[in-house]
């Protein structure tokens, strides 16, 4: 029986939950404090980083990101998001301690809006049936 670090259940899953927050913290920062382009800048301050999957490997993250923006601006910060990911990897290589960077790849996060969907189709489906039940208390 091997004996060590790795062998516990579950370290794979535990490192790769570890690296997937830290790479989300460090993309944060530097999403909102190294860019100084002022193009990508004024995108970017409305980009948030919701989550960060990282491949088994370690070779690629998928990085979800939402945006307060429209959705032309949204393409135009999608834009600049792939613009800057080279010089994001690079600062992150910088900060990591794993063997190799991961590529990024940044996919919008549809949940803020499924969210804000879903809200609203609660609220519609109270206010109806708040008007049913005083047309049915009215009809007595």
């Amino acid at each position: 029986m091997k004996h060590g670090r790795h062998t516990s259940p579950g370290w794979h899953v535990q490192r790769c939950e570890r690296i997937n927050s830290q790479i989300q913290r460090e993309l944060s920062q530097i999403m909102h404090e190294q860019i100084k382009s002022p193009l990508y800048v004024a995108l970017l301050k409305f980009v948030s980083i919701s989550e960060v999957q990282v491949s088994t490997d370690y070779t690629h993250a998928k990085v979800y990101y939402t945006a307060l923006l429209d959705p032309q601006q949204r393409q135009q910060a999608e834009l600049a998001l792939q613009a800057t990911s080279g010089f994001m990897r690079h600062q992150l290589a910088r900060r990591l301690t794993i063997h190799h960077t991961p590529q990024l790849h940044f996919v919008y996060d549809h949940s803020v809006e499924r969210g804000a969907y879903l809200d609203q189709l609660i609220d519609s489906a109270v206010l109806h049936e708040k008007q049913q039940e005083k047309k049915f208390r009215n009809s007595k």
